[in-house]
């Protein structure tokens, strides 16, 4: 077989240690291998996932090293969670960068699902709440930590063999929420429409059948995907075949499939387009899909049975009342229009209550201190703010809150000027993007933001530059129709700049020639193959994009045109080794061999496909 240009043989040893025993898939931009731990007793496998620049320019590199500090610092942050595949190593050579991982061993989901409405395949409903509440739980870790996926598709989940649980894969896309605030918006609380991301900021376009149709990532876009999947295992209805409501825009699918009122109602509350209409949360997801369960509407499960079975690793357990009144959930607050969850309607109550019982007293003296404080404190007046708060006598009623508040603003003026100097260094070091990142770290410090302000201008316009060289990159690799690297350059494109506003038809574009050229790659496979040079055919399929629909049919014929092509090689030696023996001279060819070796019954016959409108590279104004 012939290997991809980028690609490591079989055999080669990684940093000394990891020695190749499989090519798992290869992109433009990053490999996978299979690998054996030479390091380790009796060399267990693992998976290296192989980062590898496009040429010697400094700016490639970059973007490189950028996806993968991107990749392993998120892996970092979820640590060893049983359903996430652990981080092993990561170092880096002149071939590129690598990320090792856990060898998870199983089916992926995509082997599972019904692939359109002429398969038998379809999940019970039985089926479909423990998928749910299995996955649900992971992406609720997930958000804890501050993470977005940012992927779900039925190729990023595998049923894991020896105990049948899903293992969620992939965090090649995923984003992280870049402040405490908003990694505690996805713990259950609802969470804010303009979540800012760390780690790319790409609008939803990666397999866009399992995503709202557009917008930036949040952490409810991992629970569209869910719903998602969910939806084509019990109406096998490919997602591209799901009917669309003309009125409202959204997925109108019940009538493919016959399931109770309550899981209608799950599956139709986390795919809804609009983000504040979904599920803000996993764990608010979970909460309803618990309560579905104990009001016994799963196909006549048995409740104590099921609620058992699902309680095993949950810590979210219904209340009393909830139990006697199975369809609390028909309205729960943390689905209305309002947008936030059950926790952070109580929070608002609580926080209002406190407010009111702690400014319902007449004024004072104490109180007007604390608010000449305050102003001076916004005005920027550090020491003064903090002499007049503790001016207050310590028999004042106020005396507590004036200390509290003492605490508090130390904390932030401290905390704001150090990321203000973060702010600064980055500017010098070129870092534009950090000079964002630690610029909104400053809170409620208004005279630390104004300094910031020109850092954050600055940053901007180098932001926007950066841009557009991006932008000419991926004009560049789109003109050489290699649309997988056109898309990866525009991805990194951030959509805080001008540049990164409007390229999103540009994405769409781009996906969708690389989909007409993995189709074209197959056509001319099958041509090859129809012509027995099966050599030719595996070059072909080795340039489809895993990213592609056409990406599994190539790996299926891949493995059946390396086995024919293999036979050639046996012939053809034998027959070399009889004319030697024989004293002749002279070489067999591979059609030779291939006519020799090949029933021409067998899968010779070139397959039809349209390989879709010629591809033209029209530049856009922007």
């Amino acid at each position: 077989m012939k290997t991809h240009a980028n690609q490591l043989s079989l055999g080669y040893l990684l940093n000394g240690r990891y020695q190749i025993v499989q090519v798992k898939s290869a992109r433009s931009w990053s490999q996978t291998y299979i690998v054996a731990d030479t390091r380790q007793n009796g060399q267990p496998q693992c998976i290296v996932k192989h980062f590898q620049p496009q040429g010697i320019h400094p700016k490639y590199w970059r973007f490189g090293k950028r996806l993968f500090d991107r990749e392993v610092d998120i892996l970092k942050k979820l640590g060893n969670y049983s359903q996430i595949p652990k981080l092993l190593d990561s170092f880096a050579d002149d071939r590129g960068f690598y990320i090792a991982q856990e060898l998870i061993v199983g089916n992926r989901l995509s082997q599972e699902l019904p692939i359109s409405r002429y398969c038998n395949k379809r999940w019970s409903e039985y089926q479909c709440v423990k998928f749910l509440n299995d996955i649900f739980g992971i992406l609720e870790f997930v958000h804890r930590q501050g993470v977005i996926h940012g992927n779900i598709n039925p190729d990023n989940l595998i049923r894991r063999k020896s105990d049948g649980r899903f293992v969620l894969i992939d965090f090649g896309e995923a984003y992280q929420i870049n402040s405490a605030s908003q990694v505690k918006a996805v713990e259950g609380i609802g969470f804010s429409s303009s979540l800012s991301l760390t780690s790319s900021f790409s609008p939803l376009t990666s397999h866009s059948r399992y995503a709202p149709k557009a917008g930036f990532p949040h952490p409810n876009s991992d629970l569209y995907g869910i719903g998602a999947i969910a939806i084509q295992a019990i109406t096998r209805l490919n997602p591209e075949e799901f009917p669309i409501n003309p009125d409202t825009g959204e997925i109108s699918w019940e009538q493919h499939a016959s399931v109770s009122e309550s899981m209608a109602f799950v599956l139709n509350h986390t795919v809804q387009q609009d983000p504040q209409k979904r599920f803000q949360s996993a764990t608010d997801a979970l909460i309803v899909l618990k309560t579905l369960v104990m009001s016994c509407e799963v196909q006549q499960v048995s409740n104590q049975e099921f609620v058992n079975e699902l309680a095993v690793e949950q810590t979210i357990k219904p209340t009393n009342n909830q139990i006697l009144e199975p369809n609390w959930f028909n309205f729960p607050p943390l689905i209305t229009a309002t947008g936030v969850g059950i926790a952070a309607s109580n929070t608002v109550a609580i926080s209002l209550g406190l407010y009111s019982l702690l400014y319902a007293a007449p004024s004072n003296p104490a109180l007007d201190l604390l608010e000449r404080a305050r102003i001076e404190y916004d005005e920027g007046n550090f020491n003064e703010a903090i002499a007049l708060a503790q001016s207050i006598p310590t028999d004042s009623s106020l005396y507590q809150k004036s200390v509290s508040t003492v605490q508090k603003w130390r904390q932030e003026w401290y905390n704001a000027e150090a990321q203000y100097k973060a702010a600064a260094q980055a500017l010098i070091e070129e870092r534009w993007h950090d000079v964002l990142l630690e610029s909104r770290k400053i809170n409620n410090v208004k005279i630390w933001q104004r300094k910031t302000q020109p850092l954050v201008e600055e940053a901007k316009l180098r932001l926007e530059a950066e841009a557009q060289e991006l932008l000419a990159m991926a004009y560049g690799q789109a003109a050489q129709k290699d649309f997988t690297s056109a898309i990866a350059f525009l991805k990194q494109i951030p959509p805080e700049t001008p540049t990164g506003a409007k390229i999103y038809p540009k994405l769409s574009e781009y996906q969708e020639k690389q989909r007409i050229k993995a189709q074209s790659l197959l056509q001319q496979a099958y041509q090859r193959a129809g012509e027995r040079d099966f050599k030719a055919a595996l070059n072909y399929l080795t340039q489809i994009p895993e990213d592609t629909p056409t990406y599994q049919t190539a790996q299926v014929k891949m493995a059946e045109y390396s086995q024919k092509q293999a036979s050639i090689e046996e012939v053809k030696r034998i027959v070399e080794l009889d004319r030697a023996a024989q004293g002749k001279s002279g070489e067999i060819s591979d059609r030779t061999a291939a006519e020799s070796s090949v029933n021409t019954d067998s899968t010779g016959k070139t397959v039809e496909l349209n390989p879709g409108e010629q591809l033209q590279e029209v530049k856009p104004k922007i």
